[in-house]
């Protein structure tokens, strides 16, 4: 499996191979219209145009390359217009990727519908979607011009298609060259086309996307279009049940606030056997927020199997690689940590540090990286591994959240071992990293910042400091700030800090 839109050689040959045909397509159309041009001549024209597109599709793509791996069934269908029952079965594949949140192998599978029929109209459509193109706005130059040439080889197409794509089409196309809001041409299609669960499913996924999945305020209320997704959703739930999407962005919708609502989507999901990771890895998301550790335990597994199949196929610095991967990981360690499984909360942390591209976490905005990269640290503190805490080598500076957390773990480890001052040493080492103008563009995908995690943690210390030396009054007051800031933080998980505060005020009613 290749992702040649995201890669070197290969995306400068689909780029040339996308824009060629929207070429072609142009060409074609054209030539269509004016009927009054000799026959034989367009006939001429037209041959040794497809001659040259077949000539050279055969170069950018050739034949030992597969662009995707065919599921044994993808256990979803939307039905397209397209004679070719294969291309049916890539489309009903990606669509279901792109609900799972994998947008590389989605547009493979589409380019592999594509190289069996060029007239699937929609299929154009999924790459351009599966590249980010409902959020136009804050695309890479690269991805945008990719987005665009692939819409315009829908229009160019659009002959082919029903009335209800050349609706998903034009809509998309007029939303991406900024005549309409992406959001507003989604409410039209719905609008148009009532009985089509994956219009309003993709409706509430952009939605989703453009409030970056915060449905609910810090202080637990749903905000106006919070209640607007969630109630798209249950429309699409209540004539489909079993809608995977839907299903999907229910779960992200109320596990925040209310995860006993998502607990029959879980179990639906579950039971649909999908081989999709994510799809497969979603209802462990409402299985450990109410308590059935097992069985998220176990639907995370699957989806890490499901996952690994397709490891190898991605480098270090593909999406896939860095975030969808090792989400699952996260997850089984988050698990491992929240039932004291000691072994395998040590085994998937040292696996996500394994996972990390080392070049990657020093790029601007992959500071979650250096997340990964503490999670030992974390776990080290959890299980009260003080002596080889205290022995691990320093982080590199210039990774100065990971570096905080190093100073934060020390500094827990010499307080358990009775060296008040070599705490205080570390807390005043983490309050100078806090303050460094370098952290502060440091975020957890954008979700919550490493500066708020470390403040966390420089009050809990502080706080644990002032409890060895019997001071009750400053220990109160950190573990208040510390209680605050942690409530301040946004709704993700796992959690982006690892121990909830309270536990940790445990220490203050077990001093003497």
């Amino acid at each position: 499996m290749l992702s040649p839109l995201l890669r070197g050689q290969q995306q400068e040959r689909i780029t040339q191979w996308i824009s060629l045909s929207a070429y072609v397509g142009n060409v074609l159309f054209a030539m269509n219209i004016q009927s009054t041009l000799s026959g034989t001549f367009i006939k001429t024209i037209a041959i040794s145009i497809v001659f040259i597109v077949s000539f050279l599709w055969s170069w950018l793509v050739p034949a030992h390359v597969v662009l995707a791996e065919k599921m044994p069934n993808p256990g979803f269908h939307h039905s397209i217009s397209s004679q070719f029952q294969e291309v049916q079965h890539y489309f009903n594949q990606g669509l279901l990727l792109i609900y799972g949140l994998n947008g590389e192998a989605a547009m493979e599978t589409f380019q592999a519908a594509i190289a069996v029929d060029p007239n699937c109209v929609l299929c154009y459509w999924g790459i351009a979607y599966a590249l980010g193109g409902f959020k136009s706005t804050n695309l890479e130059p690269h991805r945008k011009q990719l987005v665009a040439t692939a819409l315009q080889q829908a229009i160019a197409h659009q002959s082919y298609a029903s009335p209800a794509e050349q609706a998903w089409i034009q809509a998309f196309y007029d939303a991406f060259q900024g005549v309409t809001s992406v959001v507003t041409a989604m409410e039209k299609i719905v609008s148009q086309y009532p009985n089509d669960p994956d219009a309003a499913t993709l409706l509430a996924m952009i939605l989703m996307d453009q409030v970056k999945w915060q449905l609910w305020t810090v202080k637990g209320e749903l905000t106006t279009i919070g209640h607007r997704i969630l109630l798209i959703l249950e429309g699409v739930l209540g004539k489909y049940p079993n809608h995977p999407g839907a299903l999907h962005f229910y779960i992200h919708g109320v596990e925040p606030q209310h995860p006993e609502w998502g607990i029959p989507a879980a179990d639906r999901l579950r039971t649909l056997s999908l081989n999709v990771a994510h799809l497969v890895h979603m209802p462990a998301h409402i299985y450990v927020r109410v308590g059935r550790y097992a069985d998220a335990l176990s639907v995370n597994q699957q989806a890490m199997a499901i996952a690994a199949q397709s490891a190898s196929h991605y480098p270090s610095t593909s999406l896939f690689s860095y975030a969808y991967l090792p989400h699952n990981y996260h997850f089984q360690w988050h698990l491992a940590m929240v039932t004291g499984q000691k072994k395998l909360a040590e085994e998937t942390a040292q696996q996500m540090v394994d996972l990390v591209d080392r070049q990657l976490v020093r790029q601007p905005g992959y500071g979650t990286l250096q997340h990964f990269l503490a999670l030992p640290l974390y776990t080290k503190l959890q299980f009260g591994q003080w002596d080889e805490i205290l022995t691990q080598s320093p982080p590199p500076i210039d990774l100065m959240y990971w570096r905080g957390v190093w100073h934060y773990a020390r500094g827990s480890a010499n307080l358990s071992i009775g060296k008040g001052e070599a705490a205080l040493q570390e807390w005043h080492q983490l309050c100078h990293l806090i303050h460094h103008p370098d952290l502060n563009p440091i975020t957890m995908w954008g979700v919550n910042s490493a500066s708020d995690l470390l403040k966390i943690a420089a009050a809990v210390l502080r706080a644990k400091i002032a409890v060895q030396y019997h001071d009750w009054h400053r220990a109160s007051l950190m573990f208040r700030e510390a209680i605050d800031r942690e409530n301040a933080l946004k709704y993700d998980d796992p959690p982006a800090w690892t121990t909830p505060v309270r536990q940790l005020m445990k220490e203050v009613y077990d001093s003497p």
